[in-house]
């Protein structure tokens, strides 16, 4: 089977997120996408240089997640409880495990990321308070849009700076307060 090839680039002006320049293009690097049924796609990505903090990053297209081998589509999907082990187009790809891990991801960082969300949008859009209320969940309500939340996600918190935790087997964090040693 042969894999097809995408050249992923975009057409907008790539800034650094960390100090702000702009960044410059160093080459490209291959990375397998992986689709419904099993079939990879080979993508082409974009490095690109920042001049000021020598930083290096990739420019990922919205139909990729951060670490993740699968396609954004599929990875929501399973999330939104679209797609699930029992249905034919993901009865080979991806596997019930993953897509247990995918929706624990979602599900153990969703205060996070509405947290990211939140922080993004009051220091970028200059909306005041009002605007961000702590009964409003700005994820969620991505969420309610339909389709291609996750992506939007991904986007705005990658391409600000931010990131969404990987996930952590139960235990895997801090210990809890309780098996601290008391002060003396």
């Amino acid at each position: 089977m042969r894999m097809r090839i995408f050249l992923c680039e975009s057409r907008e002006e790539s800034i650094c997120p960390h100090c702000k320049s702009s960044l410059r293009y160093r080459d490209r690097r291959k990375r397998i996408m992986k689709w419904y049924n099993g079939e990879k796609r080979l993508c082409l990505l974009r490095r690109l240089l920042c001049d000021r903090c020598r930083r290096l990053h990739i420019e990922l297209p919205d139909l990729l997640t951060p670490h993740k081998h699968y396609a954004t589509e599929i990875i929501e999907n399973v999330a939104d409880e679209v797609s699930s082990p029992d249905d034919l187009s993901t009865e080979d790809y991806p596997c019930e495990r993953t897509m247990q891990r995918w929706s624990e991801w979602i599900r153990r960082n969703t205060t996070q990321i509405d947290g990211l969300l939140r922080s993004i949008c009051s220091r970028f859009s200059g909306l005041g308070k009002e605007h961000l209320d702590p009964g409003d969940s700005l994820f969620q309500k991505l969420r309610e849009e339909g389709a291609g939340w996750l992506a939007k996600v991904n986007r705005v918190i990658y391409n600000s700076g931010g990131w969404i935790p990987a996930f952590l087997p139960p235990g895997a964090g801090a210990p809890a307060l309780s098996c601290c040693p008391e002060p003396s």
